[in-house]
């Protein structure tokens, strides 16, 4: 059996377990993650890096945060996701460490893309026009005029939706342990 480069205690992660759930709990019910939980899990995660393994630990830890916000940031850049997903992933890295925080990191796209997929889904019904009028439009006025007008999403537009992804990240800390 091989031996990861960062262990994850078994209190570390029932930690990170609570944390994630707790969070996508809020998410679910106010649509944001707060401040107030996401900066203390990743100072709690450091903090138990340090108290098991030290400087390795805090390496380790740091090293968790850095993957997990280089795997979210691209979605946190285009909007897909909000600030508090980036925070709480980079916060729940800590507590993974820079292997698991890739295996989660990937397992939060594949339950993010099913969330954005049943979201797409469910919003489907009745509706007239595709997921792609708003660019078909843009399309046509810059054919037309020479110009290219930015088009906001309509509210309950597909590409206007604004999806809760804190419970894929708690999926994904839950489920990484398991996977690897």
């Amino acid at each position: 059996m091989e031996q990861a480069l960062f262990p994850v205690s078994s209190l570390a992660y029932l930690f990170a377990v609570l944390a994630a759930l707790v969070a996508a709990a809020f998410d679910l019910k106010t649509g944001l993650i707060p401040n107030k939980l996401t900066i203390p899990v990743g100072l709690v995660g450091l903090g138990f890096a340090v108290s098991a393994a030290g400087l390795p630990g805090w390496i380790g830890a740091v090293a968790g945060l850095g993957v997990a916000f280089v795997l979210l940031l691209p979605g946190f850049l285009l909007g897909f996701t909000g600030g508090g997903d980036l925070k709480l992933a980079s916060g729940l890295g800590c507590f993974l460490g820079p292997e698991l925080s890739l295996v989660a990191g990937l397992l939060y796209y594949l339950a993010g893309g099913l969330i954005a997929l049943g979201a797409v889904l469910l919003t489907a019904r009745g509706r007239r026009t595709g997921p792609f009028a708003r660019y078909r439009a843009m399309y046509r006025e810059w054919r037309t005029s020479g110009r290219l007008n930015y088009l906001r999403p309509a509210p309950g537009e597909y590409m206007g939706l604004q999806l809760r992804m804190a419970p894929a990240i708690a999926f994904a800390t839950i489920a990484a342990p398991m996977v690897q």
